[in-house]
């Protein structure tokens, strides 16, 4: 669980530790409308959100009590329950950005690098993070004692591995007092081909060794060069093609859309998957996953009326309706609808 108005690179780097692909984000606003857009959005990502409190009366956000704000976070909701039984992996992100936990614990000598948490402020990963996704750049970003706990290795392949993931474009700030297991891995990544931009130098160790003829070489395999969109771009990375979604890993997409949702208009929609083209229209939220061939294995969407593939039609329903399908090992479809169940529904 992660707190308040915290990144989405934070949130998916804290939700990567752990084998959960769904997390929470507890959350509170002064403005009623702000919750709206933060549930929609958060779904789109496998976040959840933590409603906090139903009975704040302390001037912290709004009640949750009021009525006509239970009305709207039911129904949006509602929608996202459909992503529940869709059951997503994890997003499938471009770039793993790492900031160097010694180095941001410690700000001496640099004094003027000391904020009021007393941390080193001057690395601004957090920012550098959240400026690479309003990019389009979809990152994670993570602290390096995940490689001291063992959670975030490195392969012979040229990735970084965190959360079943494989990173073959990484972001390290602030690698100054590194430990002996983040040189390690910044050594084998770079050796064996992984893309690496070193934003900071480095001069000695934890242990307050010289580390400048070791670092040298690290950095002559990488980018030696400030944390930003167009640093990143020169990795080769392209930004999100999705303007409101996004892959998981599996290969489904997920689709999120609050306009839609709160004046009950459909989205339409097109997605190139398995080499064909799948269009349609939803309302709130979509999820779509399709096998080999553009075999469909999985939807779920708000006011679904029909499903086309290169232009055929492949699910149809008698009238728009919320709904989650799935196709099983024997190749039949089950179906679940919400509300009017008299609504008839066509599989192909």
């Amino acid at each position: 669980q992660t707190d308040e108005r915290t990144p989405i690179p934070v949130r998916l780097g804290v939700g990567f530790s752990e084998p959960e692909a769904v997390e929470y984000n507890m959350f509170y606003a002064k403005v009623r409308d702000d919750f709206y857009p933060e549930a929609m959005d958060n779904a789109r990502y496998n976040i959840r959100i933590h409603y906090h409190a139903y009975n704040d009366d302390h001037g912290w956000g709004v009640d949750l009590r009021d009525p006509e704000l239970l009305q709207n976070v039911n129904r949006i909701e509602d929608k996202i329950r459909l992503l529940n039984h869709f059951n997503a992996p994890r997003p499938k992100l471009d770039v793993l950005m790492i900031f160097g936990y010694p180095a941001q614990a410690n700000w001496f000598p640099d004094a003027q690098n000391r904020n009021d948490w007393d941390i080193n402020g001057g690395l601004e990963a957090m920012e550098k993070a959240t400026a690479l996704w309003k990019a389009g750049y979809l990152c994670a970003l993570v602290a390096s004692y995940e490689i001291d706990s063992g959670k975030l290795t490195a392969d012979s392949a040229g990735h970084v591995i965190y959360g079943g993931q494989r990173f073959s474009n990484v972001v390290y700030i602030g690698a100054e007092y590194s430990k002996p297991a983040t040189l390690d891995l910044l050594e084998r990544f770079t050796a064996c081909g992984g893309k690496l931009i070193l934003d900071g130098a480095a001069t000695h160790d934890f242990d307050g060794r010289d580390i400048t003829t070791r670092f040298g070489r690290i950095a002559a395999r990488a980018s030696v060069a400030p944390c930003t969109p167009d640093a990143v771009a020169k990795l080769g990375v392209k930004p999100n093609p999705l303007a409101d979604g996004i892959s998981y890993e599996d290969g489904s997409v997920i689709l999120t859309n609050l306009e839609s949702e709160m004046k009950n208009q459909p989205r339409p929609f097109t997605l190139r998957l398995a080499g064909h083209e799948f269009t349609g229209s939803y309302v709130g939220v979509l999820g779509i996953k399709v096998g080999e061939g553009g075999t469909l294995d999985k939807l779920a969407g708000g006011q679904i009326r029909e499903l086309d593939r290169d232009g055929k039609k492949i699910v149809g329903l008698s009238k728009p309706a919320d709904l989650y399908l799935k196709r099983g090992a024997d190749g039949h479809y089950e179906v679940w609808l919400v509300g009017d169940h008299s609504v008839k529904v066509h599989v192909k």
